[in-house]
């Protein structure tokens, strides 16, 4: 009876709730409750033939269901069914609408007479607001006209009257969409006086704000058009960024877009100024200006010139830092790495700042912005820096393809080059083995020059570093004796002993040297700066011949280099150099002549890494507290010493507590305890 009971409750309640709603809920229940499955039908077999003739009627399931039989405890129900019963009964009364609370002091009369009591001004203001109604097409015949038309005449007179009927309509309709647009100017025009000359009374206010029609329907005519917002946040944006007030430009520009202006791409170019030089950290510039950008395209604002020409300097710039810092980065690696694992960082933090800049996308997105931009007609011609400084991006970063494609683009817009560029574009194609494409590239700097002395171009020379790069090239190719026959031909060509002394110092230190370390011809280098250079060039050559050779464990070279170095200039890069030679060779007491040039040189952040290694060199070799006594010392100076800003010595922290526990991890790794005071 329990089951009965629920099935006969379910099927009443069915009247009292909506059809769909009652039916999906049930088969919700029946689904998704797993007792619903269980096979209880066994247990009941009678009761389910009287189920499915049961009557639907509601008040005999209610009296069914009201007294329960005496072979079953109560359900606790009855109480419940027995008040519904009685509501059901009182259903049957005819039905009346239900009054709501009166609100107080409310007067249907007195709202009448208020409204018939208006005043005649308003009440001609209020004569316009009927707003005109859209005429619509009305059927022309029902569905049984249709069929008493098809049976007087045919299927075809039927297709051409209603054909006709048709055009007929939307003639009409052109006629009235024709007529209203005519007829809002007129509107307009009789409103602009009404609004004119309303008076400023509280009544006349309110009911403006309020109740008004007139306001949402004419405030296109009275609120500022989009272009006298934009003379209102633009200018002051453009001001801002040439008074270099970069502070006040993100403030201002989220005042436009608050007052529902949309930002002209002058007023992004404000916001890509700021975003560039509001002080930062320097890997959060380029992601903050390409957000710029991408709201930009987000609203459907086109870049100019200028947007393009801010964002690719900045990238270009960017690859070229992300290029020198890498360099950095290895030297550092080499030099103090593999202690831990062979090509490991000594720091943590080195490990994970080179990955993050072998990750770096700043040059292909540079190129790609460029390609977008000459392919625009807002992109027109760049300025020589822009050229210049993406042309040096590309070379540096080996993409000659690229750097081929945008120097020829520049060409066709008649840009005239700096002399600075034809520098690295030599080198590049050095690099890859294009020695012809490095000497042509040298034809057009010489045509360029020649122009210049003929005055019909202005450009800042730089033949030396052009020659420099271009032996530099040779002996990239393998063809030293070619490169040192293009020396000679430029000192033929020179009046002045000074003039042949100058080449021969550039051209050595910036051509031969570089390839001659690179190659690992310390030995050569050396001998080469010995009878080749002047003292002031030899002293240069010499520290970076001995810092080369040390990395490269080329004890003996790097020796002599160390003793040509005069003792008056700075010794620190070459002596943490020697000083890491040694350690890695296992000779503390060597290296210990070089930690006491460090401690009477200028303290560094550089330092950081030579003390670490030389704290663990003394550790390991059993004497620990001498070894973190010159550490801590080293470390108070090299904290000291960074008092510029507060961002870099928080930076130069982190290093000192991540060395710290780099030697800790050493001493635990190898269980060396210091003995207590």
């Amino acid at each position: 009876m329990v089951f009965k009971s629920f099935h006969l409750a379910r099927q009443s309640l069915a009247k009292g709730f909506a059809q769909g709603y009652a039916q999906s809920l049930v088969a919700g229940v029946s689904q998704n409750n797993p007792i619903a499955s269980f096979p209880h039908d066994r247990f009941r077999k009678g009761l389910k033939n009287k189920n499915a003739f049961a009557s639907t009627s509601t008040t005999t399931a209610i009296k069914a269901l009201a007294v329960p039989p005496p072979d079953l405890p109560d359900t606790g129900l009855a109480a419940y069914y027995t008040a519904w019963q009685k509501h059901q009964r009182a259903e049957e009364k005819e039905w009346s609408q239900f009054q709501f609370r009166k609100l107080i002091e409310w007067d249907p009369s007195a709202s009448k007479n208020a409204i018939e009591a208006k005043e005649p001004q308003v009440a001609i203001e209020e004569a316009p607001e009927s707003l005109p109604v859209r005429p619509v097409l009305h059927r022309v015949h029902s569905a049984s006209q249709v069929d008493d038309l098809k049976k007087v005449v045919g299927v075809k007179e039927t297709e051409q009257i209603a054909l006709a009927e048709v055009d007929k309509a939307i003639t009409q309709e052109v006629e009235n969409i024709k007529a209203e647009n005519d007829a809002v100017p007129a509107i307009k025009e009789d409103l602009s006086p009404a609004e004119d000359a309303r008076p400023e009374s509280p009544a006349t206010v309110s009911d403006t704000l309020v109740n008004s029609t007139t306001l949402s329907r004419t405030d296109s005519t009275f609120a500022l058009s989009p272009v006298e917002a934009y003379d209102e946040y633009t200018p002051q944006l453009q001001k801002l960024a040439e008074n270099r007030s970069y502070d006040e430009v993100p403030a201002v520009f989220e005042a436009m877009l608050h007052a529902g202006v949309k930002p002209s791409v002058s007023a992004y170019n404000a916001l890509l100024s700021a975003a560039i030089h509001i002080p930062q950290a320097k890997h959060q510039i380029v992601p903050k200006a390409l957000d710029v950008y991408s709201d930009m395209l987000r609203r459907r604002v086109t870049p100019d010139t200028t947007t393009y020409t801010a964002l690719i300097d900045l990238l270009s710039v960017r690859s070229l830092e992300v290029t020198f810092s890498k360099q950095a980065f290895e030297e550092k690696r080499l030099r103090y790495g593999g202690m831990e694992e062979e090509g490991r960082f000594m720091l943590h933090s080195n490990e994970t700042d080179y990955a993050i800049l072998s990750e770096d996308g700043s040059l292909p997105v540079a190129i790609k912005l460029f390609d977008t931009a000459i392919q625009t007609e807002s992109g027109g011609a760049f300025s020589e820096k822009t050229y210049r400084l993406l042309v040096t991006a590309c070379a540096e970063g080996g993409r000659v393809e690229d750097m081929v494609r945008i120097y020829s683009h520049m060409e066709s817009q008649n840009v005239t080059p700096a002399a600075d560029m034809f520098v690295p574009m030599i080198q590049a194609f050095g690099k890859s083995g294009d020695l012809k494409s490095a000497v042509e590239c040298y034809d057009e700097y010489k045509a360029l020059a020649i122009s210049n002395d003929n005055g019909q171009v202005d450009v800042v020379r730089k033949d030396n570093d052009v020659y420099a790069a271009v032996i530099k090239a040779y002996t990239a190719c393998g063809r030293v004796e070619g490169g040192q026959r293009f020396l000679s031909k430029i000192e033929s060509a020179l009046e002045t002993q000074e003039g042949v002394t100058s080449v021969r110092d550039i051209v050595t230190l910036k051509g031969f040297l570089p390839e001659l370390l690179k190659n690992g011809s310390f030995q050569e280098a050396y001998t080469h700066s010995i009878e080749h250079l002047s003292p002031y060039a030899r002293h240069i050559a010499m520290a970076a011949i001995c810092i080369k050779a040390a990395d490269g464990d080329a004890i003996p070279v790097a020796t002599d280099a160390f003793d040509e170095l005069p003792a008056e200039v700075d010794l620190s890069r070459p002596a943490m150099a020697m000083a890491a030679m040694h350690i890695r060779n296992g000779n503390i007491e060597a290296a210990e002549v070089f930690w006491r040039m460090l401690e009477l040189s200028p303290t560094k952040p550089d330092f950081i890494e030579p003390t670490t290694m030389h704290t663990i060199a003394l550790i390991g070799s059993g004497h620990a507290e001498r070894g973190l006594r010159q550490g801590r010392q080293m470390f108070a100076r090299i904290r000291d010493s960074q008092s510029t800003s507060n961002q870099a010595k928080m930076e130069t922290v982190e290093h000192i507590d991540e060395a710290i526990e780099v030697m800790g991890q050493f001493m635990m790794t190898r269980g060396m305890f210091l003995p207590p005071r």
